[in-house]
């Protein structure tokens, strides 16, 4: 199934499913209760006796992608402590850039989620990645110092096949990030966006803790 989210005070939702198409309303912060719902999905039944040696790892990747504007650093981080204090089982790694450079560039990304996948339980475990960046119908924006490129939906589809990992939540937060959807969604893999494929997102201010999203 796929997500959709477009920002505005309420945020359409839209859940493909097969060939159905569900139309929901929400706010700005309940797509959090989504991902509970698949992570819970997901995650057995287990007795009191065997729940610690049991239990699903929850492990989070978090990128900052454009350095420019400190919001993006702020959002990556702010996420990832969301996500951690709600399903904070596993381990997390954040990384963000900034005007005078940076590690969150394509090649630390694919790095990143390879080493995570390592210590994962990839039939069992959630891989969760998040995504906060400007984002065009070419993809996202790598802007770290003078460096630049654009994570495409083909290249990060190919490093989240690579980690091997089956379980997977992919948010990301940016203009025209439904572009990802078509090459990431499937029966494994939550992908919840800011903006359709053919829309803009909203709040990328500077000194804002966080996009509208």
């Amino acid at each position: 199934w796929r997500l959709t989210v477009i920002p505005q005070f309420r945020f359409p939702l839209l859940c493909y499913s097969g060939d159905h198409e569900t139309r929901l309303a929400m706010t700005s912060k309940s797509w959090i209760a989504l991902l509970m719902a698949f992570v819970l999905t997901v995650v057995p039944s287990v007795s009191p006796a065997h729940a610690v040696e049991d239990a699903r790892k929850v492990s989070v990747v978090s990128f900052g992608l454009f350095g420019d504007q400190g919001v993006f650093k702020s959002e990556a981080t702010g996420a990832a402590q969301v996500v951690a204090s709600r399903f904070g089982n596993g381990p997390i790694n954040v990384q963000y850039n900034s005007k005078k450079g940076g590690g969150a560039t394509i090649e630390a990304l694919a790095k990143s989620l390879q080493v995570t996948a390592k210590g994962m339980d990839a039939e069992n475990d959630v891989l969760f990645l998040i995504l906060t960046s400007h984002g065009s119908p070419a993809g996202l924006a790598v802007k770290a110092g003078r460096l630049t490129q654009t994570l495409t939906p083909s290249n990060l589809a190919d490093m989240l096949a690579r980690t091997g990992v089956r379980h997977k939540v992919v948010v990301i937060s940016a203009c025209y990030s439904g572009v990802f959807i078509p090459r990431l969604a499937n029966p494994d893999m939550l992908v919840i966006t800011a903006a359709d494929a053919d829309h803009p997102s909203f709040g990328c201010r500077d000194k804002a803790k966080w996009t509208y999203f």
